[in-house]
């Protein structure tokens, strides 16, 4: 079950168990002291309307602060390009699509928050679709020619990082790669992400970061647009799950990343 719901479900009994019973007694208590007559039968009907209809504000409540959340994520790179003045990279219908770039440390990136489908399985042990916006962070790596290197870890992995092999279940000639590069990329992926409420998931521990090191030909367009980086010759991708970054927050990931990406060019020098 993933995080979300866990969250869900522990808000909706806390709420049910704990302060739904306060309430209805708190109001209870209140109709009993009005006079008779017109303000009592009035505090009635608000007392039987609580109950009635609280759980159900409660769950349109979720779902409203979800499509809330959702909606201002697809515009995360456009608040960022405003704040960084950042240049957009290439045309689209939807503004969700377009990307938005700039230079850090000498290196051009690229930002875009995308939709990353995924599965959970409710009470039933039914398998539902789900989907969670992430923040795309794209960064250069400057190497005179394309490394034939891939080094995977996707946003879901469960497995864990104490090791580069089990960070990084999928790889092609990683072995090109000095230790320190791979060191790098290990220490990323095991700085993981904040705990608590983030948007509408809630992270009990930091896991592991994802990120993908791999030439820029071999990014599929669905993922990465033709017109963003066209000319780089490899690419450090991380998916981050909190799209609405603040711009300060942007550029401490972007100078982590940028420390992954030096040593990887060491490698090839």
């Amino acid at each position: 079950m993933k995080n979300k719901n866990i969250v869900i479900i522990l808000a909706a009994l806390f709420v049910s168990v704990c302060i739904l019973p306060i309430v209805v007694l708190a109001v209870a208590l209140i109709i009993s002291t009005l006079p008779p007559g017109g303000l009592q039968d009035v505090g009635s009907v608000l007392f039987f309307a609580l109950i009635c209809l609280g759980p159900v504000a409660l769950v349109f409540g979720g779902f409203g602060w979800k499509i809330y959340h959702n909606v201002k994520s697809s515009k995360a790179a456009v608040r960022l390009g405003e704040s960084l003045g950042l240049e957009k990279l290439n045309q689209a219908r939807s503004p969700v699509n377009v990307w938005y770039g700039g230079v850090f440390d000498g290196r051009r990136f690229a930002v875009k928050p995308v939709g990353i489908k995924s599965h959970f399985y409710d009470g039933g042990g039914r398998r539902r679709p789900d989907a969670s916006y992430y923040l795309r962070i794209v960064l250069e790596v400057k190497v005179d020619e394309p490394l034939d290197v891939v080094v995977y870890r996707r946003p879901q992995e469960r497995c864990g990082a104490a090791t580069f092999e089990e960070a990084f279940p999928t790889v092609k000639n990683a072995s090109r790669l000095t230790g320190s590069a791979q060191a790098a990329l290990l220490a990323f992926a095991q700085m993981g992400y904040e705990t608590g409420l983030q948007g509408t998931t809630y992270r009990y521990d930091k896991g592991a970061r994802n990120l993908t090191l791999r030439d820029r030909a071999g990014m599929p367009e669905a993922q990465l647009a033709r017109d963003v980086l066209p000319d780089a010759p490899v690419i450090l991708v991380h998916d981050h799950p909190k799209p609405n970054l603040p711009a300060e927050a942007l550029n401490e990931l972007l100078g982590e990343m940028t420390a992954v990406v030096q040593a990887v060019e060491f490698s090839f020098r």
